[in-house]
């Protein structure tokens, strides 16, 4: 008899501060939706044209330096070649000039990644934009009260019924 006492005692404690408590009834009444960021950006129009630019920019710098970087480690591996049969002067002179020749692909090497990151944000900024925008004007439209990007993985489980990437996906494109 004195269990029941206890179980009984709890629930009433658990229905009061239900009850008493508005974030709990808040947190009840909360309408969720989640959505894809990574699969938008993958299958969506703008997403692919976005990423094509992005591809194309990093293609135009590889191929501007993937010939000096072989080049480099041509020189490099001749000079090492050489060390036998050069003077220590002749050696000193062309090691200097290597080292030289690497320092201004270095220079180059991070200028190209500042370009990268550049056309990068500059394409993927409006885009984010408007993907923002359109799941918002989805939520308001539903009635959502929170959306939630799924890509990271922080959803573990929720209903296929709650997932609005396709309506966003469409909108997107529109």
């Amino acid at each position: 008899m004195r269990k029941f006492s206890s179980a009984a005692v709890v629930a009433v404690m658990v229905m009061a501060a239900y009850l008493l408590c508005p974030a709990v009834q808040a947190a009840a009444q909360t309408n969720v939706a989640i959505f894809d960021l990574g699969r938008v950006i993958a299958d969506s129009k703008r997403g692919k044209e976005a990423q094509n630019k992005i591809k194309a920019k990093e293609d135009s710098l590889k191929k501007n330096l993937e010939p000096r970087a072989e080049n480099l480690q041509k020189k490099r591996v001749d000079l090492e070649k050489a060390m036998t049969t050069l003077s220590q002067e002749a050696f000193e002179k062309r090691r200097d000039e290597l080292a030289k020749e690497y320092n201004a692909f270095a220079q180059d090497e991070q200028k190209a990644a500042e370009e990268f990151q550049k056309t990068q944000n500059d394409t993927m900024k409006p885009l984010l934009e408007r993907i923002q925008r359109v799941v918002g004007d989805i939520a308001k439209d539903r009635g959502f009260d929170l959306v939630i990007d799924g890509t990271g993985g922080g959803v573990i489980y929720a209903v296929s019924s709650m997932d609005i990437t396709d309506d966003v996906i469409k909108a997107v494109d529109k």
